[in-house]
């Protein structure tokens, strides 16, 4: 791809993307930093835009050039949760859903809500610190109760992450059984 720098980093291979999603890449910056990128139209823009940053998200750069918009997610996770499942204690998949719960409190505190928690997207970096990645464009969580507040789904949905740590399958089931 002839594209970049987009804040220091170049798209280095495709990466698969689920239908309706933007297009994603895996990119590079010249001093070794690893990141991921997006490419889309102004959905994207106002997506990424939303996301929250600071403390345990991830940082989102964005921005335009002639061929449209970028979104830039620097960093990568060492280690994702989708790749602690049926591997880790009752009290350890309890401590990373409180971790998350904490990670929400300022989004909630704000009137907001993330709507986009998923196993892959969170987990540790490489110094061990517990993150959450921005995933603008992914689609949202659907809540089993249609009449549920967007906080309240957030909330769910962390329930959903411990039940799939623990050994359960994601996304979250009405009914399943704990692991």
């Amino acid at each position: 791809m002839e594209r970049g720098p987009f804040a220091g980093f170049y798209p280095v291979s495709a990466l698969p993307s689920q239908k309706g999603e933007p297009e994603r890449w895996a990119a590079r910056h010249s001093d070794g930093r690893q990141g991921e990128l997006f490419f889309g139209g102004q959905d994207l823009l106002e997506a990424a835009s939303c996301l929250p940053q600071g403390g345990p998200w991830g940082v989102v750069l964005y921005g335009e050039d002639d061929k449209g918009i970028w979104v830039l997610l620097p960093g990568e996770l060492a280690c994702s949760l989708a790749q602690l499942q049926g591997k880790i204690s009752a009290t350890v998949a309890f401590l990373i859903g409180h971790l998350i719960l904490e990670a929400l409190d300022s989004v909630h505190d704000s009137g907001g809500h993330h709507g986009r928690l998923a196993p892959e997207f969170m987990g540790f970096d490489q110094q061990g610190v517990f993150r959450v990645r921005g995933r603008p464009g992914s689609s949202q969580v659907t809540d089993l109760d249609a009449t549920a507040d967007p906080q309240a789904t957030d909330c769910w949905s962390v329930g959903g992450v411990v039940h799939f740590l623990l050994g359960g399958s994601w996304p979250p089931e009405s009914g399943a059984d704990l692991p």
